[in-house]
Parts: structure tokens; sequence; C-alpha cells
């Protein structure tokens, strides 16, 4: 009867033990993700906000009355709405305007907008990979204690794609 008690215990301690390594080992993967994530929402701020220097050379140029700016925005996903949508009122302008230092600029933002279409498709890869990860049920309540959160993602637009939408 000891022997099997001490079975028992054991057993019960070594399935706390690979449990714990579990846990362990899915948080680690999550802190690396995060840690990943902040990195690239970085760069793509820094990205952002160069758009936002170049969106408001052409506002000057343009003599674009910029409601959409005003604000000095630090939520990065919706200064990349507020930038797309300045950038579509700005291309009905641009098709009339004859400034030669335009075509620097939008070739300068065509450059910026590839990156940041990258960048926004690793880190909406990533982020969909960590909320997976999150929202699993059993483990939800460890990430909460290590402070832990899903992450939002970025809509990827595309000017070209928008274009069917131009008024003729």
């Amino acid at each position: 009867m000891g022997d099997f008690m001490f079975y028992c215990i054991l057993t019960i301690v070594v399935l706390i033990i690979l449990l714990g390594l579990f846990i362990y080992t899915k948080i680690t993967y999550l802190k690396e993700e995060n840690d990943n994530l902040k990195v690239a929402l970085d760069k793509i701020k820094v990205l952002l906000d160069k758009k936002k220097e170049l969106l408001l050379k052409l506002v000057k140029i343009l003599k674009y009355d910029n409601t959409i700016l005003d604000n000095d925005n630090q939520d990065v996903f919706l200064l990349d709405t507020q930038l797309f949508d300045l950038r579509w009122d700005l291309n009905k302008l641009l098709e009339e305007s004859k400034n030669k230092k335009i075509p620097n600029i939008i070739k300068d933002l065509d450059l910026l907008e590839e990156e940041l279409l990258g960048l926004k498709d690793f880190y909406n890869s990533h982020a969909k990979d960590y909320n997976f990860m999150y929202d699993k049920k059993v483990l939800c309540c460890f990430y909460k204690l290590f402070k832990l959160e899903r992450k939002e993602l970025f809509s990827v637009k595309k000017l070209d794609k928008y274009e069917i939408l131009k008024e003729d």
C-alpha cells in the first residue's frame, strides 16, 4: 500500500511539473511574439510619421484644407487609417495639379507605402498567430497574469483597389 501511494504522489508531481513546463513554454512564446510585434509596430510608426510628413508637404503644395491630421494622434492604427483617407482625398487633386515637385513626392510615397504594406503584412500574420494562441481558453487566465493582451490588426488597403471608386 505504501508503494502505491508513493507512485501516485510521484505521478501527480510529474504531471504538475509537465503542466508547468507546458504553460511556461506557451507564455515564453507569447512574450517573444509580443516583443517582435512591438518592434514591428515601432517600425510601422516611424514609416507612418514619414508618410505623414510627405502628405503634409502635398497638403501645402495643393493648398488642401487638412482636417484629417489636425490632432497629434499617437494611436498607430487610427493614424494609418487617417493617412490613407488623406492620401485618397489628395489623389483626386493630384490629377489636376501641374506642380513639378509632386511627382517626386508621389514616388517617395509609393516606395514608403510598399515598405509599409510589407511591415503590416508581417505584423498582421504574427498578430493572428499570437491572437490564436492567446484565445485558447485554458491558458488565457495565465496570459492575463503576465499582462499579455490580444493584438489589434491593421486593415491593409491599397489605393489601386480603390481607383474604381473614383468619381469621373
